[in-house]
C-alpha cells in the first residue's frame, strides 16, 4: 500500500500545484489487472493497484480543469528478477507471455506527453497503437 497507493497520492500533492499554475503536465500510474479480479495469493498487491486507479480517476477528476492529464498503465506481463523470486520453479513456464522492460517505454511516454484531451483512462500496453496513442 505505501508503494502502490500512498507514494503515488503523496507524488501527486506534491507535483499537482504546480503542473495546475502552469496548466500542463502530465501523470502516469502504473497499475496491473490483477486490480480488476480477485486472486488470493497477491490479495495486498491486487487491493492496492485497484486503490491506484482509484486514485488516478478521482485525481483526474480535480486535474482535468488546469489542462493535467492523469492516466494509470497496465504495462502487462514484464520480465523482470523480481517474478524469478517470487515464483523461483515456474521462472521458465512464467517467460511464455512475458514481454521485455523496454516495451513499456513508448506507451508511458507518449501518456507523459498527452494533455487533458487524453486523461482519465486506464489502458492496457498491448493496446497502444491500435485503440490508443499512436
Amino acid at each position: 500500500m505505501a508503494t502502490n497507493v500512498r507514494a503515488p497520492f503523496l507524488l501527486s500533492q506534491l507535483l499537482l500545484p504546480g503542473m495546475m499554475e502552469r496548466k500542463q503536465g502530465s501523470i502516469v500510474n502504473i497499475t496491473s489487472r490483477v486490480s480488476e479480479r480477485e486472486i488470493h495469493r497477491v490479495f495486498a498487491y491486487s487491493t492496492s493497484k485497484a486503490a491506484l486507479n482509484r486514485l488516478t480517476l478521482n485525481t483526474e477528476a480535480f486535474a482535468k480543469e488546469a489542462n493535467v492529464a492523469v492516466n494509470a498503465l497496465c504495462p502487462g506481463r514484464i520480465k523482470s528478477d523480481d517474478d524469478r523470486k517470487l515464483n523461483p520453479g515456474a521462472a521458465v513456464a512464467s517467460d511464455v507471455d512475458q514481454e521485455p522492460t523496454e516495451s513499456v517505454a513508448p506507451p508511458v511516454v507518449w501518456l507523459a506527453g498527452q494533455d487533458a484531451s487524453f486523461t482519465g483512462n486506464i489502458v492496457y500496453r498491448e493496446e497502444f497503437g491500435k485503440s490508443w496513442g499512436v
